[in-house]
């Protein structure tokens, strides 16, 4: 029965470690709150998203540049040339990311913040905190 409380919070960490390094994370590791839509360069449909409540689409122009939409707005836009992430902050529902470097963009993510307006989610400490309350309460009934 031991052995319950050693794997539980491991498969918990795996599992919040795989949810947390999807496509968003190239928006919450450049310090925006969530990912709105990825596109590949020369693609009009979204690789990933749009997320929920967001109306995106793109133009590409031979992956030197793309005009792009979102509405609501996007606080964020990330292009990615070779091995390099150029960010902007437009906070407008649409504009032009343009080629920074010698390589061609090769996808954009526009990124989104919450403003103070998110509805708290329960996190994965608070599950894994509420499944060993629930396992110390099983344990505690049983010995009874």
């Amino acid at each position: 029965m031991k052995k319950i409380f050693i794997y539980t919070p491991i498969l918990m960490i795996l599992i919040a470690s795989v949810i947390a390094n999807g496509w968003p994370s190239e928006c919450t590791d450049n310090g925006f709150d969530f990912g709105i839509a990825k596109y590949e360069c020369g693609s009009a449909a979204p690789s990933e998203g749009p997320y929920s409540g967001y109306s995106t689409s793109v133009t590409w122009t031979d992956c030197t540049s793309v005009d792009w939409t979102s509405v609501p707005a996007a606080d964020g836009i990330i292009s990615k040339e070779g091995s390099t992430s150029y960010i902007t902050y437009p906070g407008t529902e649409s504009g032009t990311v343009t080629q920074s470097s010698q390589n061609a963009i090769s996808h954009i993510t526009l990124c989104g913040n919450n403003n103070g307006n998110e509805i708290p989610e329960f996190t994965t400490i608070g599950a894994a905190l509420a499944l060993l309350g629930a396992g110390a309460y099983m344990l505690k009934k049983r010995k009874k």
